[in-house]
């Protein structure tokens, strides 16, 4: 059951469509004509079959792929997920499929919304997980990107990503009750950068698919085309995860800089997520700037000699570079 609200009139507010629990057909013809969540998530990360794949199953009237046992007992599951997502945060359930306020070719149906929430009248979400892997560390990259497009069309605030650890089975854990924010819930806020790539991808296979969805790479063979377009993808995931690498290491070392005894002897602590070791070694090298002042004869010649002896030398440089994203 869909739970509804009231919406403030607000002009970013996103435009409803269609409701997948009043009408699933009507939900599913009305999704074809944009670029869904579930879509752009594959999009972003696919080469050209995987465009062709989806731009046919619009043409032929909607998903080829109907859902297996595991989709369909994740499905259960969602319903009594979305029910404590409700008690603890006051979003509710929602199968209403809506588009971004300024383009109506971009899609979304979140598992849980709210349009008015709290004081400050915020858009705030959820998106719902059954599965076997664990997420505690890490939201797998599809679903990272599923979630920043919520945030994009819904014009949201944040989203709450909840998944639930099953066993081989489909059988839950845990009880609902007991799922832990930090572990099996976390909020989601928007990353300006990623959500830029998403629009970018969406908006050219929109183009790319009203205009007959012509052939891109005819000098390529499909899996070579396919393998440029996952190592864009990838190497975008490698740099987002970079910088997010270099900023908690600026955290650490700034809190053991603030420790003297830590700068100076070394350091050593852990979590649940991970260790720190940080060790200090105090020795010496060949200072090659001080002995060219000290001796610059000998430094010179030295110089001399090590030109005089080198060998052939043959390298090869593979250069693929990813289109950037447009501002």
């Amino acid at each position: 059951m869909t739970i509804t609200e009231t919406a403030p009139a607000r002009a970013d507010l996103p435009v409803f469509v269609a409701d997948s629990t009043a009408d699933r057909a009507d939900w599913l013809a009305k999704r074809l004509p944009g670029v869904t969540g579930t879509e752009v998530s594959l999009l972003v990360g696919g080469g050209r079959s995987t465009w062709k794949r989806i731009y046919d199953e619009k043409r032929n009237g909607g998903e080829s792929f109907q859902g297996n046992r595991a989709t369909r007992r994740g499905h259960r599951r969602e319903e009594h997920i979305a029910r404590e997502v409700f008690r603890r945060y006051q979003i509710p359930a929602s199968g209403l499929l809506f588009a971004r306020h300024d383009n109506p070719r971009h899609l979304v149906t979140p598992d849980c919304l709210s349009l008015d929430h709290g004081p400050d009248h915020i858009t705030i979400g959820a998106e719902i997980k059954s599965t076997v892997e664990d997420y505690s560390h890490a939201i797998p990259r599809k679903y990272a990107d599923q979630i920043e497009w919520q945030l994009y069309v819904l014009g949201a605030e944040r989203i709450l990503f909840v998944w639930e650890p099953c066993d081989e089975h489909g059988q839950p854990l845990l009880p609902v009750t007991e799922l832990e924010f930090g572990t099996h819930m976390r909020w989601i806020v928007p990353n300006e950068t990623r959500r830029a790539q998403l629009i970018k991808t969406a908006d050219e296979f929109l183009a790319w698919s009203d205009a007959g969805a012509p052939d891109i790479s005819a000098d390529l063979p499909d899996d070579v085309a396919e393998a440029v377009a996952q190592f864009a993808h990838w190497r975008a995931a490698k740099t987002e995860a970079e910088d997010g690498e270099k900023a908690a290491v600026a955290i650490i070392r700034a809190h053991i800089e603030a420790d003297e005894e830590a700068r100076e002897s070394g350091f050593k602590a852990s979590t649940e997520h991970g260790s720190i070791s940080y060790s200090v070694t105090h020795g010496d090298e060949f200072d090659a700037d001080a002995w060219a002042v000290a001796a610059p004869k000998a430094a010179a010649a030295f110089t001399r000699t090590k030109a005089r002896y080198r060998k052939p030398k043959t390298s090869t440089t593979l250069k693929i570079t990813p289109k950037k994203a447009s501002k």
